[in-house]
């Protein structure tokens, strides 16, 4: 009986060595669906610089549960696994953002957005062309440490551009990006990102976003100063029963996907606005009270001021005018003018509560208590004269605090922007 089982036992472990070779060797393998194949000859094309563009979103439009690769042993390849997608449509996920923002970088491309992930600090929507993407397709394989340890997908990808300017898709392009690799992390980002490099190697991407001439954004210490004429009424101004008169010179500025506030301060077309506003951008498009867009050239900034001069092209602009004089004295109304929300310029009223220097350095601000909104930055501050005192920067908001609102006075913004009002 011993000998018997003795001999059982020496069958089975045969069999077991036979099993293990058939899985080394690949005894009755077939063929792998997507074999190995050698990373295309991309060559990458390297711009120097663009106009600002940001990467929107990405969505994964494969259905769960669709087959989408299989896994390989042995040295001839034997399937011995399969792998579905089962995330379903996947929206926006960071790793194919952060790929798409790597890519944009060493292509040399004006790219706004991803600039602190930590802490969210995100201008994309700034960004003229914004680019989105949607995976149509997912391959993907492994192979074992016989079939040489790697792992390997492709991704088909549907590209379209958009022009925020324009409101309208101005590109759509599909291509396939591949990758090879012995590690599985960030497998589909990777292929993602080669997706992305034949896009702007073989489409007129770069064609369409490219780089405006230079534009003179300077620091005002190594920049000439220039002159800039204050407007004069024809007929004297008084708030709020000349307000109309005032929103002529009230312009919106569009960067991107979004919208603030700014005034003209000259008659040729220069104007006033938040450095916030246009960060990042050499150009905007303005929108008059008429209803006119037209596109601004961004002349000089000053972030740490947050001040931005912009020029508009020709004449006859209806410019307000600058109160040049002393500051307003503390408990004077004041008026401040914005575009809150993407809505028509609304009109908020206060006081000047006081002037504020923030600790550390030399920028100076007004402080009121009139209503400032999301939209109102860059916006006028007028006493009830008409005249402008200020550029509206923000509100403070927080616990025990109502809402205290910030301006820019007109000495520091002629100062820091390099500017002489000639009356």
């Amino acid at each position: 009986m011993q000998m018997q089982i003795l001999a059982k036992g020496l069958r089975l472990g045969q069999f077991a060595v036979i099993l293990a070779a058939v899985q080394l060797f690949g005894g009755c393998a077939t063929p792998p669906a997507n074999p190995p194949e050698s990373q295309p000859g991309l060559v990458r094309k390297h711009i120097d610089g663009s106009q600002p563009i940001a990467f929107y979103r990405v969505v994964v439009d494969v259905a769960p549960g669709t087959e989408i690769g299989r896994h390989y042993g042995g040295l001839l390849h034997v399937q011995n696994g399969t792998y579905y997608w089962n995330h379903g449509v996947v929206v926006g996920d960071l790793a194919f953002k952060r790929a798409a923002t790597e890519e944009f970088k060493d292509s040399g491309f004006t790219l706004l957005g991803g600039d602190n992930l930590v802490f969210g600090d995100d201008n994309s929507a700034r960004a003229r062309f914004q680019l989105g993407a949607t995976i149509k397709q997912i391959t993907a394989n492994g192979y074992d440490q016989f079939c040489g340890n790697y792992s390997e997908a492709t991704v088909e990808v549907e590209w379209q551009l958009r022009d925020t300017y324009a409101d309208k898709i101005v590109l759509t392009n599909t291509t396939s990006g591949y990758v090879r690799q012995t590690t599985a992390v960030s497998l589909y980002a990777e292929a993602f990102r080669n997706a992305l490099a034949k896009l702007i190697a073989t489409s007129p991407l770069t064609d369409i976003i490219a780089k405006n001439p230079k534009t003179d954004v300077s620091a005002t210490n190594s920049a000439a100063l220039i002159p800039i004429t204050n407007p004069q009424p024809a007929t004297p101004v008084s708030l709020p029963a000349d307000m109309d008169r005032i929103l002529q010179g009230v312009v919106v500025i569009k960067s991107g996907a979004t919208s603030s506030s700014g005034f003209l301060v000259s008659h040729d077309g220069y104007l006033l606005t938040a450095a916030h506003c246009v960060s990042g951008l050499t150009e905007v498009m303005v929108k008059l009270k008429s209803g006119i867009e037209l596109t601004a050239k961004v002349v000089r900034t000053d972030d740490a001021q947050d001040v931005a001069l912009l020029k508009l092209p020709g004449d006859g602009y209806p410019g307000l005018t600058m109160d040049l004089n002393s500051p307003a004295p503390v408990g004077d109304e004041i008026y401040v003018i914005g575009e809150p929300k993407g809505e028509e310029f609304s009109v908020t009223k206060g006081v000047v509560s006081g002037y504020r220097e923030r600790e550390g350095d030399q920028t100076k601000f007004i402080q009121t208590d009139a209503a400032i909104n999301f939209g109102n930055s860059g916006g006028p501050m007028l006493i009830a004269s008409g005249k402008v005192i200020g550029i509206v920067d923000g509100k403070k908001i927080g616990f025990g605090v109502e809402g205290l609102g910030y301006g820019v006075p007109l000495d520091v913004v002629g100062r820091r922007l390099g500017i002489s009002w000639v009356q």
